[in-house]
């Protein structure tokens, strides 16, 4: 279970990344 949990994070992550590369101003609004 906890490797699928894993899995789901790492992919959410990936795609945040994604997205905070491509706009930059989303990163400083969370933080």
């Amino acid at each position: 279970m906890h490797q699928t949990d894993d899995r789901i994070l790492d992919e959410a992550d990936r795609r945040w990344l994604e997205i905070v590369k491509s706009r930059p101003y989303l990163a400083s609004a969370v933080e």
